[in-house]
Parts: C-alpha cells; sequence; structure tokens
C-alpha cells in the first residue's frame, strides 16, 4: 500500500521541520540523497490505490516467519 510510505515520508518531514534538515537519525546518511526529490515532492507524488484495488503482501506469512528466522 503506498500510503505507507506516504506515511513514512510524513514523519521524515516532521523531523526535518523540527530538527533542520541533515539533523535527527537520517543526519548519517549526509548527500546519499542530495540527487532525490525533497520530501514534501516526495509525498504530493504519492497516490493511493485506485479504486477496487488491494494491496498484497510483499511476502506470505510463511514467508516472513523464515525471514524472522534467518535474521535471528
Amino acid at each position: 500500500d503506498p500510503m505507507g510510505l506516504k506515511t513514512f515520508f510524513e514523519k521524515v518531514l516532521k523531523i526535518e521541520k523540527d530538527k533542520g534538515v541533515g539533523t535527527g537519525p537520517f543526519a548519517a546518511l549526509g548527500s546519499i540523497f542530495a540527487n532525490h526529490p525533497g520530501t514534501e515532492d516526495r509525498i504530493k507524488l504519492i497516490e493511493p490505490l485506485p479504486a477496487g484495488q488491494v494491496a498484497r503482501p510483499p511476502m506470505t506469512p510463511e514467508q516472513w516467519q523464515a525471514l524472522k528466522k534467518i535474521c535471528g
């Protein structure tokens, strides 16, 4: 569901506004995203799924459990 990504970027934007761009938990990323769109532009580009479309999980519950087991 693309709206989860939108929520993530809204949280990033709040951190940027509260603490300033390049500070907080994202400071270590440095200039990695310098050539990417700004956070507000990213949020504007994210749209909900079309009517009647349902987001499908990226993996089955069994795959998720296997991944968790691998990661410890």
